[in-house]
């Protein structure tokens, strides 16, 4: 199973980072992010998946659920 770095970014500022084994960039994002879904679409909050052994980097934003009025 490929090893992936993946970063959880706030802009440019890595705020946590950890290496996991996903069978994808998308599923290692996933381990991430507590809500387990990812979105190809930029925003200030993302998390970086950079792929260990090629060195290729995926971008994916964090999905967050919006607070209701």
């Amino acid at each position: 199973m490929p090893v992936y770095v993946v970063a959880e970014m706030h802009y440019d500022r890595v705020i946590r980072s950890k290496v996991v084994q996903a069978n994808s960039p998308a599923s290692a994002a996933s381990e991430m992010n507590a809500c387990k879904t990812v979105f190809k679409s930029w925003a200030k909050d993302w998390i970086r998946v950079t792929d260990e052994v090629g060195g290729q980097e995926f971008a994916y934003t964090i999905a967050r659920r919006k607070n209701s009025a």
